[in-house]
């Protein structure tokens, strides 16, 4: 078995420049909404499963022998969230709210990457009460 695509979580203090094209792509679709569309982008951030839920990540680690000190699995929230604080673009993170809800009831298909009808469900809840709260769109109630 291959091991899971755990990089992006490595600590590196470089971590914004390796993903400079990102942020850049992201401030030039948020820069074509408001000149070209004139409305706002959000920045969803998804979080992984191995995010979600500490048994997985702990299998993970266990499994591929990796130093839990040499990671940070908040490293591209933080990121991203910094970028968006600092190029005024909406952001919401769903890591919170998609991990306490994964307790009570799950978000995902067993150990697939993908949401379940009730991950896209709160997905999308979240989403509409963040529209609502930074009341990105008139008529939005």
């Amino acid at each position: 078995m291959a091991i899971p695509e755990v990089s992006l979580y490595k600590k590196n203090d470089n971590f914004q420049n390796k993903f400079s094209h990102t942020f850049e792509l992201i401030n030039k679709i948020n820069r074509f909404c408001e000149e070209r569309l004139s409305c706002a982008f959000v920045l969803v951030i998804i979080p992984e499963l191995l995010q979600i839920k500490p048994d997985l990540l702990n299998l993970i680690i266990r499994a591929y022998r990796i130093d839990p000190n040499d990671y940070n699995w908040l490293q591209p929230q933080l990121a991203l969230n910094d970028f968006c604080i600092k190029n005024n673009i909406y952001c919401l993170d769903l890591l919170p709210i998609f991990k306490e809800i994964q307790q009570e009831e799950p978000l995902y298909f067993g150990l697939d990457i993908h949401w379940n009808a009730r991950g896209h469900l709160q997905a999308a809840n979240e989403i509409f009460k963040f529209i609502k709260k930074e009341k990105i769109f008139i008529g939005v109630q």
